[in-house]
């Protein structure tokens, strides 16, 4: 990456550019790779795999959003509800719309939220709506 945020790969001792720049801007140095931009990779390839035409691949990009999906997917995962044919596929994209609910500064949605991933008997699902169970002392 140079100094102006664009992206170089090191290619037979040279650079080659990774977008419309040509030539680095100033010195480049590597990126290095953290779980943070993992996971934000994770949940955007995700959000293209959900909109496979095999459900194998739209279930495994719907458990990958259960966890990395962001608020701004929220609009992406409702209207793939609403479309979505399988029922496994369905509940796995509810839990992942619930789990953006619980953030959602509307009491009533995350009522709802929590109502839904309390139902749920994977363990994981359950934990994300266990601290709203609790009341304050």
């Amino acid at each position: 990456m140079d100094d102006g945020k664009h992206a170089f790969r090191t290619r037979q001792g040279g650079l080659q550019p990774l977008g419309a720049v040509a030539a680095p801007q100033g010195e480049t140095r590597p990126v290095r790779l953290t779980n943070r931009l993992r996971n934000l990779a994770a949940g955007a390839l995700a959000s293209h795999l959900i909109l496979s035409d095999n459900v194998t691949e739209r279930a495994s990009a719907a458990r990958t959003l259960q966890r990395e999906a962001t608020p701004a997917m929220a609009a992406l995962l409702q209207q793939r509800l609403q479309a979505e044919t399988d029922d496994t596929v369905r509940g796995l994209l509810e839990v992942a719309l619930a789990r953006l609910q619980l953030a959602q500064p509307e009491a009533s949605a995350r009522l709802a939220a929590v109502t839904l991933l309390g139902h749920s008997a994977d363990p994981e699902t359950r934990g994300a709506a266990d601290p709203l169970y609790r009341c304050p002392a």
